[in-house]
């Protein structure tokens, strides 16, 4: 048998596998339920030179926090008012 004919075989018979045995029903999946998801998360994409810096989200949100304490209250208030 040649090479070619081989790999034509051998790929259907691995496509052929594959739709045998991993036909999956998704009709009755469920979120996972050790996930908690908090309402008001959301996600934001930093730029590489800037997550470099940072090892974890928690570290993120520290220096953000910093940010906003650091800020007159009036000022922050008009930030979020724009919003």
């Amino acid at each position: 048998m040649n090479n070619n004919l081989q790999k034509i075989l051998s790929q259907s018979l691995i496509m052929l596998f594959y739709e045998v045995t991993y036909n999956f029903d998704y009709n009755k999946a469920r979120r996972n339920r050790f996930v908690q998801i908090e309402e008001n998360n959301c996600t934001i994409i930093l730029d590489p030179d800037v997550a470099k810096f940072f090892q974890s989200s928690e570290s993120v949100n520290n220096i953000l926090r910093a940010i906003i304490d650091s800020m007159p209250k009036n000022e922050f208030k008009q930030i979020v008012k724009q919003r």
